[in-house]
């Protein structure tokens, strides 16, 4: 049953990556600059083999000296070891997950990103993400904040890139919420955002 969540999630994934690759003209291609995929979020984005299963989607539209694929992912973690200035909400809980600090996670991907990217002119980026069940779990009651610290995430990356243009990819989690509320929830806000 987990593997067939994964699988369902990252077919999602990569039919929305085919479908933005392909809404890419070809007056665009005539635009100097490489395509930046920044990868991220928990367990099936973890699991995922993006050389094999993601990068070549990409480079066979863009060519493989055109296009930078960038992942970092941390399986089992809720969103605010990516959102830089998370704040526990009064009389919550921290989290299902204990480790780690706000934002930490995101510190590493836009280090990476900003490493792999030195030197290079960027003509788009396109942000997947794939995230959320951590904080659909049973006993996890800081999910009614996802949709804004997503959308934080979101702001903070286009901010630290200088870049509004940043395309967006998010990955919708299973439906297989095995009765538990807070995970119907989070599926509902990844379509708002998304939207």
């Amino acid at each position: 049953m987990k593997k067939q969540k994964g699988i369902i999630a990252m077919s999602y994934l990569l039919i929305a990556v085919v479908f933005i690759s392909l809404t890419y003209t070809s007056a665009s291609a005539a635009t100097q600059g490489k395509h930046l995929f920044i990868l991220s979020g928990q367990s099936n984005m973890a699991k995922m083999n993006h050389s094999k299963d993601f990068s070549p989607i990409v480079e066979k539209k863009f060519g493989k000296k055109n296009v930078i694929v960038v992942k970092v992912a941390k399986s089992g973690q809720p969103i605010r070891r990516w959102h830089k200035e998370w704040k526990k909400p009064e009389g919550r809980l921290v989290s299902v997950s204990t480790r780690g600090e706000a934002g930490d996670i995101y510190k590493e991907l836009i280090d990476t990103v900003k490493a792999d990217t030195k030197g290079e002119t960027l003509q788009t980026i396109t942000f997947c993400w794939l995230q959320g069940e951590a904080d659909g779990m049973k006993g996890n009651d800081n999910n009614a904040y996802y949709e804004k610290s997503l959308k934080a995430v979101i702001a903070q990356l286009r901010a630290d890139l200088g870049r509004d243009d940043i395309n967006v990819i998010i990955a919708r989690i299973s439906p297989f919420s095995n009765g538990v509320p807070a995970w119907d929830r989070i599926r509902t806000m990844l379509v708002k955002v998304a939207g």
